[in-house]
C-alpha cells in the first residue's frame, strides 16, 4: 500500500492548483476504503469519484467567494462607504477588545497577535488614532461592518 500511495502522491501533481490538491487530498481522506484495495486494483480506483467531489466542491467555494465580493461592492456603492474603510474602523474595534460573537473574537484575536507580532510598525496606535471617535476618529455606526441581513436586503432590492 505505502508504494502505491507514493505512485498516487506523484500523480496528483498534476492537478490544477494547491486549493484543488488539498481539497482532492481531504475527500480522498474521506473516501479512502483499505477493503476496496487488493492486488488486482489499483490505488486510484479506491478512490473513485473523489476528483470530481473535489472540483465541484472547489467550483462552490469560489463561487461564494466571487458573490461575496460581489455584494461588498454593490453595498459600498449603495451606502457611498470604501470597504476598506470598514475594514479600518473593523480594526479598531478588535484592537479596542470589542467583539460581537465567540468567531468575532476568534479571528480578532488572530488578526491582533498576527499584528503585534509580523509587523514593524505600531499599526495598532495608527489604526486607533484614525479610527476611534473617542480620539477625533471618523468610525461610528455608519461605518460598521455589512452584516447578513444587509447583504439580504441588497439582494431583494438589486438582485444579482
Amino acid at each position: 500500500l505505502a508504494a502505491q500511495y507514493v505512485v498516487y502522491q506523484q500523480s496528483e501533481l498534476k492537478l490544477r492548483s494547491t486549493w484543488h490538491k488539498a481539497v482532492v487530498w481531504f475527500m480522498n481522506a474521506l473516501r479512502f476504503n483499505p477493503q476496496l484495495v487488493n492486488k488486482h486494483r489499483k490505488f486510484e480506483e479506491a478512490l473513485v469519484g473523489s476528483e470530481t467531489s473535489a472540483t465541484v466542491l472547489t467550483a462552490c467555494g469560489m463561487a461564494y467567494i466571487y458573490y461575496r465580493q460581489l455584494s461588498v461592492v454593490a453595498y459600498a456603492i449603495e451606502t457611498n462607504i470604501l470597504p476598506m474603510s470598514r475594514d479600518v474602523c473593523t480594526y479598531a474595534r478588535w484592537f479596542s477588545g470589542e467583539y460581537a460573537t465567540i468567531m468575532t473574537w476568534f479571528f480578532a484575536h488572530i488578526f491582533t497577535v498576527m499584528a503585534h507580532h509580523l509587523t514593524v510598525l505600531d499599526v495598532e496606535r495608527d489604526i486607533v488614532s484614525v479610527a476611534d471617535p473617542g480620539r477625533g476618529g471618523y468610525c461610528t455606526p455608519v461605518y460598521d461592518r455589512m452584516r447578513d441581513g444587509d447583504r439580504n436586503r441588497l439582494y431583494w432590492k438589486h438582485p444579482m
